[in-house]
C-alpha cells in the first residue's frame, strides 16, 4: 500500500476528500463569518468542508486520467504538499477567526499567505502536465 502511494502520490487527494467529507458531518451549527466592507457573509463550515472534499476528489480524478502524461512525482508531491498546507490554515481561520489574532491585519496576513500558497500549489499541476506532454512529444 505504501509503495503504491509513493509511486502514485495523487491517491492522497482521494483519501483527504473522503476524510473531509466525513468530517463535514460533525460540524452542525458552526459557521464562518466574513465581513467585507458593508456586507456580512455567513457560510456553514459543513458546506465548506464538503466543497473542499469535492475539489480534492476532482483533483484526484484529473490526476487519475492524466497520470501517464505527467512529468514526474516530484511535481505531484509539491502540488500535494502545497495544497494540503491549506487544510490546517483553513481550520485555524474557520474555527478561531479573530480569537487567535490580536487584530484584523494579522488575520489578513494569514489569509493572504494561505491564498498565495494555494495559488502556487495549483500552478505546479499545469507545469507538470505541460512539461510531461513536451517530454512525451519529443520521444515520438
Amino acid at each position: 500500500m505504501i509503495k503504491k502511494l509513493l509511486a502514485r502520490p495523487y491517491h492522497l487527494f482521494l483519501l483527504i476528500a473522503i476524510v473531509l467529507f466525513v468530517v463535514s458531518f460533525f460540524h452542525f451549527n458552526t459557521s464562518l463569518d466574513i465581513h467585507l466592507h458593508d456586507t456580512y457573509y455567513i457560510i456553514a463550515i459543513r458546506t465548506l468542508y464538503q466543497g473542499f472534499a469535492i475539489i480534492f476528489w476532482l483533483l484526484w480524478t484529473i490526476y487519475h486520467f492524466t497520470y501517464r502524461f505527467l512529468y514526474g512525482n516530484i511535481l505531484i508531491w509539491s502540488h500535494l504538499i502545497l495544497t494540503l498546507i491549506f487544510i490546517p490554515i483553513f481550520t485555524i481561520i474557520a474555527n478561531y477567526q479573530f480569537l487567535v489574532f490580536d487584530d484584523f491585519s494579522r488575520y489578513m496576513v494569514v489569509v493572504r499567505l494561505a491564498a498565495g500558497t494555494i495559488i502556487a500549489g495549483q500552478c505546479t499541476y499545469p507545469i507538470n502536465l505541460i512539461t510531461g506532454l513536451i517530454k512525451h512529444h519529443s520521444r515520438t
